[in-house]
């Protein structure tokens, strides 16, 4: 078979009288496609195409939204530098330079989360906490003269009742657990016990 052989499907528009008239005028809004099979693009598709529409625009928002706390927002180290924070401790036989913490955030229309996940360095999980993040926004103690200045930033996070305060000196996958009394007491968080490990 040659392409010239090939049947092409035709657009027909079907006619309608005019009313007062003697003549007719095509009726746009009932294409029939003719060929291989007659579809027709009625009143009901163009329904169905509007309801279809207006679904995906519900929808979409909806699932992204969802999404927000199916995926982290951002994930984070502890520094090798930093005690682990105060929910966390080490079985006998591990060493603070065996483990790290890391830390990912969750954020929703409705609320802020973090999750933290205490790992030995090979990656084997050894724990997991979720915690509450307080307020919408990161926190800034530093002077309004700079507002383009955004660090040092802390975030309380509150995991069965234990508040810390997580630090972030700079704008790199690392963070820290704050033990300044003045930043504790301006974030309002008890200070830490003296029997932590580092």
């Amino acid at each position: 078979m040659t392409a010239s052989q090939v049947s092409k499907p035709v657009v027909i528009f079907h006619c309608r009288p005019t009313a007062g008239a003697d003549r007719i005028e095509p009726d746009f809004a009932k294409p029939t496609f003719a060929g291989r099979g007659n579809i027709n693009f009625g009143p009901s598709l163009v329904i169905w195409l509007l309801m279809l529409k207006r679904s995906l625009l519900i929808a979409i928002p909806l699932l992204a939204i969802a999404a927000c706390g199916i995926f982290p927002e951002s994930t984070f180290l502890l520094s090798d530098a930093s005690r682990l924070p105060k929910w966390f401790s080490l079985d006998a036989g591990f060493s603070r330079s065996q483990v790290t913490v890391e830390m990912s955030y969750y954020f929703s229309p409705l609320s802020r989360t973090a999750k933290f996940a205490l790992k030995h360095r090979d990656g084997h999980v050894i724990a997991e906490a979720k915690g509450k993040v307080r307020g919408d926004h990161p926190i800034y103690l530093g002077p309004n003269t700079d507002p383009l200045r955004q660090y040092p930033s802390y975030e309380v996070v509150t995991v069965n009742g234990i508040s810390e305060a997580i630090e972030h000196r700079a704008m790199e996958p690392v963070f820290y657990i704050a033990d300044d009394p003045a930043v504790l007491n301006q974030l309002r968080i008890a200070a830490p016990d003296t029997g932590v490990q580092r």
